[in-house]
Formats: structure tokens, sequence, C-alpha cells
């Protein structure tokens, strides 16, 4: 295994501040080129409150004119057999730093698709032109926010720590589509990934008169344990295992699904209307789906795989 440097440039609307020459998150650094950096106006976005999770809300805290993006630089060290390798792992986790910010800062970045590679002495193995992104970056809190969020992501079972990064993932795309009805099942999605975190639990039908689980059959004795649906097992997360919404409000926001998946064209002004209110109340409750997930399901102690943690910037590889 070979030591790379893998770099990329991205385009940000919203810069750190400027007393700080470099920004590390983990083991990603971003910084901007000095000649942006100097005298240059700024805009920041901090938490209205100090409860450090997720899904605080955020305000503008200053906004002044300034040039509409600056080149944001995006750097990381990744260890790979060659150079596609090392591509291909330098390119998932700048991703994956770039989702776990767009979620903490409600801010719109497109995906990463290019780069470069370096070899640990410097020689250039192949070059990558690379794409202009969006990223928004902010203040010391949001950087104490999104350093919680990857430390998180080493006290968490495997199978639930990849819902969960595919869920915020899907979250991202969905805050970069332009279309309303793309949008919403894009957030759909994303609440199917992170209601698959209840996938391992028992369920049973339940008598329609008492409500009771019936968990064999009267007549066989057979078992009567099944695979729920995933829209029963995004339902009982949001609704029963998180109480974060009534069932009736799970349910108007499924009749909104149905109808985009199900009625074509057909749709008609006030359903358009409907969708984007469902479309903000959904954008707005996943974070705290996610906060939650987390909270719930943290092991009693951190991973031990050296590999992961160097993944999150938390330990170096073994040589």
């Amino acid at each position: 295994m070979k030591e790379y440097t893998f770099k990329t440039v991205v385009k940000s609307s919203i810069t750190f501040l400027p007393e700080w020459s470099e920004l590390v998150l983990g083991t990603v650094s971003f910084s901007i080129q000095s000649e942006y950096r100097a005298n240059q106006p700024y805009m920041v976005q901090v938490p209205s409150d100090d409860t450090g999770q997720i899904n605080g809300n955020f305000r503008l805290e200053k906004e002044v004119n300034k040039p509409s993006f600056v080149p944001l630089h995006a750097k990381t060290i990744v260890y790979a057999i060659n150079e596609e390798e090392a591509f291909q792992k330098g390119l998932q986790k700048i991703n994956s730093y770039l989702d776990i910010i767009s979620l903490i800062t409600k801010t719109t970045i497109n995906i990463a698709t290019t780069g470069e590679c370096y070899t640990k002495d410097g020689v250039r193995d192949r070059m990558f032109s690379a794409k202009i992104a969006n990223v928004s970056l902010a203040n010391e809190k949001i950087k104490e926010i999104t350093y919680n969020l990857l430390k998180y992501m080493t006290w968490l079972p495997e199978d639930t720590k990849n819902r969960v990064l595919k869920g915020i993932r899907f979250y991202r795309k969905a805050m970069l589509e332009e279309q309303f009805d793309a949008e919403y099942l894009l957030l759909w999605i994303s609440l199917e990934v992170l209601g698959g975190t209840l996938r391992g639990n028992s369920y049973y039908p339940v008598c329609k008169v008492c409500a009771n689980e019936i968990r064999e059959c009267k007549h066989c004795g057979t078992d009567t344990k099944y695979n729920p649906s995933e829209k029963t097992l995004i339902k009982e997360l949001l609704v029963r295992e998180l109480s974060l919404v009534s069932g009736n409000k799970f349910n108007q926001w499924y009749k909104s699904r149905s109808s985009l998946v199900h009625s074509g064209n057909s749709i008609n002004n006030d359903d358009i209307d409907t969708i984007k209110k469902h479309t903000a109340e959904i954008k707005e409750l996943i974070p705290k789906v996610i906060d939650l997930i987390l909270e719930k399901n943290m092991l009693k102690e951190q991973i031990k795989d050296e590999e992961e943690l160097f993944y999150w910037g938390f330990s170096k590889p073994k040589d």
C-alpha cells in the first residue's frame, strides 16, 4: 500500500472565517488561496442555539457584497495499491465529508466527481481535471458539530453507519435538485434508507380489536413474524420509535409521495403546493431523524478498526 495525496477544487459561496488559513476536519483539509482571502468580505452562518445538535437552527450572522464564489481547495491522504484505487478512495472520502457538511449547514453542495492524485514523494501519478462544485463552511460552532458527527461514525455498528451515510447522501442530492417532484422523491429515498435501521426488529400482525400482537396462528401454530414493507419501517421509525410525527401527518406525506409516483402528469396546482409544503417539512425532519438514530444506536465503546478510525480522522493506519 502506498500513501497518496488526493486533491480537488470546489467553488465556495459561504467561506470559513477569514482568519483561518486552513480548516481541518478529520483527515480532510480545506483552504482558500491567499489572494482570495485578503480583505475579502464574507458571509457566516451560525447556530441560533447552543445545543450542539446537527438538527439545530441556523441564522445568517453577516452578509456583505463579495464575488459570487471563491475557489476552495480540499485535500486528504489515502492509502491504496495504485493511483486508480487512490482516486476512488479520495473521491469517496471527500464526498463523505461534504455530505456531512451539507447536512449540518443545510446548504447545497454539488457532488465532487474529479480531482488529482500524488504519491507520497510528490510525483504526480495521474492528473484529473477539477470540476467546480459548491460548498458552504462556517464558524467554530459548525466546525465543532461537524467534528462530533465525524467521531460518531466510529461509535456506530457497521450497518447503521452505512445507512446513515447513505441517508445523508440522498438528503444532499435532494437539496441539489431543482425539480420539486424529484426533490421530494429523493427525500423519501433518504427516509427509506434510514428506516432500514429497524430492519432487524421483529414484527407481528396485530388484532384489529384489541391491538395485541398475534405471534402464532391459532389454527396451525406457525410463528406469524414477518418482514415489514419499507413504508411500515419508515412509519415505525418516525411515529413510534422516534416520536417525531403523528400517524396522520405521516399518512399525508405518503399520500403526496403516492400521487407523484402513480399519478404521472395528472397532479394539479393544489397538489404541487401541498408537495412543496411537505418537502419543506421532511427536509427539516431528516437531520432530527439522524440525530436520534445516532443517539439510540451508539456502541458501548469506540470501534477498534484502525483503517476506519483513520478514515474519520481519529487514528493513523498501521504500517
